[in-house]
This record gives structure tokens, C-alpha cells and sequence, in this order.
């Protein structure tokens, strides 16, 4: 069902992943279905069991050792109540206390390389994901409708993680141009990437807390700002020396998304 929506729903199997209702808890839960080519990540993470959602959870495919992130859905709204077996109606399909609902697009490709960046306007993406959401269901259109936060913003969801270590906390989620706090994209963004500038808050005429000087991470918008970190291929190193000590590793590999890191982790 997500066919059209964006480009990136190519890298997802016939079947990706299910949604299930569970009223007797009254959650929703991500499902994660077997034989896929590539994994469903769960906010970064290998999704290997049902998870509850919840608002600014980040469902995503894509290949986590490789750090390879496609076709990223942000829950935008509350997960909404489940429905009742008497507000379903009697013709209504499924069964009291669950509902599914997959995501389905056809001959999934590989996540191992970046997909090109979709045509369509975001206002034809608002329209689709609006024309799906009456398809698919309540919190199948609360995620679909995320796509103009993630997938709609260039099609990119990326995770900082502190430290070098590749299965290290995640320490910002980066979604378009908006940097959050923590794992997923909840609440108000804590930067903002503007070109080669990180402004803070969430607007991109927020003041410049700094700039990328080729792989130097430079405060301020000066160009004789001091140097705060440096970039040596996905890891944010302390100082201008390639050989600092590791800050953050980004996951996915974005320079600004390391510069935004720099930036939280030193003059925050």
C-alpha cells in the first residue's frame, strides 16, 4: 500500500511488516514478518519482536550492520484508541481485540545503496499519504502521514550514536533538516541543518550554534571560529585532529548530521 508514496518503498518486501491492535492492552504493535530481504528497523534498531508505537517512533527497512536506513515513517500523531468490535460494525473484517494491517510494496530492492530522491511534490505526497490513510486505517495513516516529516524531507532518517561504538545510544535522530533528542523524532527538534549551518531549535532562523569548514566543525557562523571537532568519515572526533578522541559515530554517514552531533555534545 505504500506504492507511490515515495521512492524508497522499492527497498520494501511484498510483505515488510504488519500492524496489529491489541484492545485488550489497547495498544498498537509493530510486527516485524519473516523472508524479507531487508530488515524493518524500530527506531534504528533490528525489529525482531512485536513493539508497542508510540508518537515520534521512527519505523523504517534498511540494513543495520551496514547502517543503511530507507523509507523512514515517523508516527506524527498519538497512536489512536483502538476500535471496539460493536465501532467496527458487524461486516467490519478481523476479529474483536485485533487488527492488521501490512505494509506491502512489490520487488524489494536490496538496501545497500542510496535510493534517488523522489519527484513528487510535497504536496502530492500529502495528498497520497491522505488518500492511503482512508485506505489503511487509523494508525496505518498516522504513520503515512509521518512521511513529510521523514521520508517527505528527503527521504532520510539518521542516527547519531555517542561514542565509536556502532551499537552505542543513540543520541540524536536526524529526519530532514530537524535534529531530536534521544532515539526518535518526538517533541521539538533540539537543531536545525541549514546548508553547511546548525541553527538551534527548530527553524532555520534559529542562531547559528555552528558550521562545517570542510571536515572542521568550527562554533558560531565565523569563519575564524574556533574548532570544536572534526569529521573523520562517520565519526566525530574532539579538536581538529583526525586522531581526537571519538565523540559520536553518525549512523548513515551525513557530514551535517556530525556536525549537528559536534555541536549538541560541545557547546550545549
Amino acid at each position: 500500500m505504500l506504492k507511490g508514496a515515495h521512492e524508497d518503498a522499492r527497498f520494501l518486501a511484498d510483505e515488510q511488516f504488519r500492524l496489529r491492535a491489541d484492545a485488550r492492552q489497547g495498544h498498537w504493535f509493530v510486527e516485524p514478518l519473516s523472508g524479507t530481504p531487508n530488515e524493518t528497523l524500530l527506531d534504528g534498531d533490528p525489529l525482531v519482536s512485536p513493539a508497542p508505537l508510540k508518537r515520534g517512533s521512527v519505523i523504517a527497512v534498511g540494513n543495520s550492520r551496514k547502517g543503511v536506513i530507507k523509507l523512514p515513517l515517523v508516527v506524527g500523531v498519538d497512536a489512536p484508541a483502538v476500535p471496539s468490535e460493536t465501532s467496527r460494525g458487524a461486516d467490519a473484517p478481523g476479529t474483536a481485540g485485533d487488527e492488521e494491517v501490512a505494509a506491502r510494496a512489490p520487488d524489494a530492492a536490496p538496501a545497500t545503496e542510496a535510493a534517488p530522491e523522489a519527484e513528487t511534490s510535497s504536496s502530492q505526497r500529502w495528498g497520497q499519504a491522505k488518500s492511503i490513510a482512508r485506505v489503511a486505517g487509523s494508525v496505518a495513516g498516522a504513520i503515512l502521514l509521518g512521511l513529510l516529516n521523514g521520508a517527505g524531507s528527503g527521504g532520510s532518517c539518521v542516527y547519531v550514536r555517542r561514542g565509536r561504538d556502532a551499537y552505542g545510544a543513540i543520541l540524536l535522530t536526524v529526519v530532514g533538516q530537524r535534529v531530536y533528542k534521544g532515539r526518535n523524532a518526538y517533541g521539538s527538534p533540539v537543531l536545525t541543518l541549514d546548508g553547511n549551518t546548525v541553527r538551534r531549535g527548530g527553524q532555520t532562523w534559529g542562531d547559528v550554534v555552528a558550521h562545517l569548514d570542510g571536515e572542521l566543525v568550527r562554533g558560531g557562523s565565523a569563519s575564524w571560529g574556533e574548532v570544536v571537532a572534526c569529521l573523520d568519515g562517520e565519526y566525530v572526533r574532539e579538536g581538529r585532529s583526525s586522531w581526537g578522541n571519538v565523540l559520536a559515530r553518525v549512523h548513515g554517514g551525513r557530514r551535517m548530521a556530525g556536525a549537528a552531533a559536534a555541536a549538541y555534545l560541545v557547546l550545549y
